[in-house]
């Protein structure tokens, strides 16, 4: 295990240090050390990197998987991923996000009503199954602070059948229904996450963070804006009651947009009024490459979306402190524009 000296914050949880890189390595296999050398070897330049891509398509699986699939899959399994888990424990990481949804913002992939149902059920399956024993494993043995949420994470466009026009008609009473199976599948999951923070706070009645979270994935501006705004508040105002000690549901926001800033002003009052907890993860943006709109609704340079970032990160501490916002910070690419 990497060594890192733990010091105590004003709240008497033990705070650990950045690890040291020398001694991180020096924790892996040579086999890890290997395929981690390859894949330093083959992204070290453009042309190094475009070769490999237009090799990729004829490269055999087995051997995909033996430089890639360790270091970037959990596994393929659920005893596959537990054990990734605790590997990763050994290096001082607690937590996992988990996702099993599909990208499908345009609407262009075929999903039928049972691949949905699929996807709802293996996400229930995966809550009970990998995050709740990697969690309780580290309950047993450390402090109940110093552990991590597990999340898993929700895409809205992976959960409705014609995702796209549900999401962009979201307030239209001609897709009711298909809302309302949204808010369904989302309100499935969501809930087995809440009964199992409230299961387990009764256990460990010290903890202060969520033992589990849902996470609602971001989408594109439309949609963003015409449906998943309000999916997140539905669920926060489900999951998320003043009247409980730990959020289950949070929501994202990305920060290279232009009005992140006022809008997430303006859900922090709606909270207020409406009697729930507002759950955030902040992130600085996933889309920059396929919006329409680019110039008009994401800033025009880094500077600006990181200056965006400590802003709203700062007022929403302030928020958190008074108000017990939860918050989960989120870095997407270092370059933005």
């Amino acid at each position: 295990m990497v060594e890192t000296p733990a010091s105590s914050n004003t709240n008497g949880n033990s705070v650990m240090s950045p690890p040291n890189s020398i001694n991180f390595l020096q924790t892996l296999p040579k086999k890890e050390l290997f395929q981690l050398g390859f894949i330093g070897i083959a992204t070290l330049n453009s042309l190094f990197l475009n070769t490999i891509i237009g090799l990729f398509p004829y490269i055999p699986i087995p051997v995909i998987k033996f430089f890639v699939s360790s270091l970037y899959c959990g596994g393929e399994n659920f005893k596959e991923v537990i054990e990734c888990g605790e590997r990763l424990q050994k290096r001082g990481i607690s937590n996992m996000m988990l996702s099993l949804t599909i990208e499908n913002s345009e609407g262009t992939k075929s999903l039928t009503g049972a691949s949905v149902d699929h996807i709802v059920q293996e996400t229930i399956s995966s809550v009970h199954n990998i995050l709740l024993p990697n969690i309780i494993n580290q309950l047993e043995s450390k402090p109940v602070n110093d552990i991590a949420p597990g999340y898993i994470a929700l895409k809205p466009s992976a959960l409705v059948d014609n995702p796209h026009e549900v999401l962009y008609n979201f307030s239209n009473p001609a897709f009711k229904a298909q809302r309302d199976q949204l808010i369904d599948n989302c309100s499935k999951i969501t809930k087995v996450v809440f009964e199992l923070n409230q299961a387990l706070l009764e256990k460990y009645p010290g903890r202060k963070a969520p033992f589990l979270v849902s996470t609602i994935d971001a989408e594109k501006y439309d949609l963003q804006e015409n449906g998943v705004y309000e999916l997140q508040r539905i669920l926060f105002q489900k999951f998320n009651p003043v009247s409980s000690r730990l959020i289950s549901c949070i929501g994202t926001w990305q920060l290279y947009l232009r009005d992140s800033g006022d809008h997430l002003l303006h859900e922090l009052k709606l909270a207020q009024v409406n009697g729930y907890r507002l759950g955030l993860k902040l992130v600085r943006g996933a889309y920059i490459h396929s919006e329409k709109d680019r110039n008009q609704i994401i800033f025009g340079e880094k500077t600006d979306t990181d200056e965006n970032y400590d802003r709203v990160i700062t007022q929403v501490v302030n928020d958190l402190i008074i108000n017990g916002v939860r918050l989960l910070l989120w870095s997407l690419g270092r370059r933005l524009s």
